[in-house]
């Protein structure tokens, strides 16, 4: 739809977010997104994506139950119920990433939504949740 588009496509400079996750902690980018930290020591995450596009930070365990109670309301785009309800069940990819102590050396790319970057010592595992087709 067109409002999401809207949401998704950034319209000025991007300005990095960050968070510190912890295992067990999942990044929610809108509706359309869910970032699994799995393994590893704790990490900072940066996200690069449009302010249309919401960003909370929940328990991996409460993870799917919020998404499926706050797709199209609180968690956007997409902005209608239908819309979300299209594009489910989401596909898992797991994804290992390597990050140094103060430089994130590796990013997650979200097709056609932005990236991530990981910094934090070692190796980190992530499941990453996005839509059926999208890499």
């Amino acid at each position: 739809r067109g409002e999401d588009l809207y949401s998704i496509v950034p319209r000025r400079r991007l300005y990095p977010v960050t968070y510190k996750l912890k295992e067990g902690a999942t990044l929610l980018l809108g509706a359309l997104c869910r970032l699994d930290f799995v393994s590893g020591d704790f990490c900072f995450t940066t996200v690069f994506a449009s302010y249309g596009v919401t960003l909370h930070i929940t328990q991996t365990v409460k993870a799917a139950h919020l998404l499926q109670r706050k797709a199209a309301t609180f968690l956007y785009p997409p902005h209608l119920r239908e819309d979300f309800e299209s594009i489910q069940p989401f596909v898992r990819h797991r994804v290992e990433v390597f990050g140094g102590t103060f430089r994130a050396w590796d990013d997650i790319v979200i097709s056609g939504l932005g990236w991530i970057s990981i910094a934090g010592d070692g190796k980190k595992v992530f499941d990453v949740w996005v839509p059926k087709g999208v890499k």
